[in-house]
This record gives structure tokens, sequence and C-alpha cells, in this order.
């Protein structure tokens, strides 16, 4: 009987080490995961603004354009063509 109960605690103790390893290789996975999607929402962030820089400028140009096209037509109409 005390044979049995030794072999039996040494085969818990098999079990409880694998199922240890299988917990450690799983936290080591997330733990990847988790800084991959860290680095991912980084990146996000930095496209986000440099989309927003992109915009900014466009609408500068945009309004220099306007600007240059209301000061164009307005010298335009000085000169009459007959």
């Amino acid at each position: 009987m005390i044979k049995n109960s030794g072999e039996e605690v040494k085969s818990g103790s098999r079990e409880m080490r694998s199922g240890n390893k299988v917990i450690l290789e799983a936290v080591s996975s997330l733990s990847q995961i988790s800084s991959e999607v860290a680095m991912a929402i980084q990146e996000i962030g930095k496209g986000m603004e440099e989309i927003n820089q992109a915009v900014l400028s466009i609408t500068e140009s945009a309004e220099i354009n306007k600007s240059s096209i209301e000061d164009v037509r307005t010298e335009a109409k000085s000169y009459k063509v007959e």
C-alpha cells in the first residue's frame, strides 16, 4: 500500500510538472502576443499621426490655392478685354 502511494505521488508529480510546462508555454505565448499587439497599436498611432499631418498639409495647400485663385480673379477683373 505504501509502495502504491509512493508511485501515485510520483505519477501525480510528473503530471503536475507536465501541466506546469503547458501553462508556462501558454503564458509565454500570451506574453508574446500581447507584445505584438502593443507594437501594432503604436504603429497604428504613428500612422494616424502621419495621416493627420498629411491632411493638415493638404488643407493648408488648398487654402493657399484658394487665396491665390481669388487674387487672380480680383486682378483679372481689373483688365477689360474689348
